[in-house]
């Protein structure tokens, strides 16, 4: 049985897994390819794959293109967040957001 997508009202990709193969080895268009990707359904496993992916393809800084626009978030908490790391992430690669996100450390620190 495929994955419970979660966003219902975003069209399911027929082959997410072979687009993700192809995002992974691209040499030109990652970007553009990452955010056709994110404008799919995507559950959590999905979503943490193409974050994984894109981060290894494209690197901590955004494309130098015209419409990719840099956002560093910092998250503060009482717990760990990182579970909502890349959602925030390709969250805003549907957007052409890049985002750099930081989450605090212990007593307020940001680490």
């Amino acid at each position: 049985m495929p994955p419970m997508p979660m966003l219902r009202w975003l069209p399911e990709h027929p082959d997410f897994r072979g687009a993700l193969k192809k995002l992974a080895t691209a040499q030109d268009g990652a970007w553009e390819q990452a955010v056709a990707l994110a404008n799919n359904s995507l559950d959590f496993l999905r979503t943490h794959a193409l974050d994984e992916t894109l981060r290894r393809v494209v690197g901590p800084h955004p494309p130098e293109r015209l419409g990719t626009k840099p956002v560093r978030l910092a998250i503060l908490g009482s717990s760990t967040m990182t579970h909502v790391h890349a959602a925030i992430r390709v969250a805003g690669l549907r957007r052409g957001i890049h985002i750099s996100v930081y989450e605090g450390g212990f007593q307020g620190k940001l680490g």
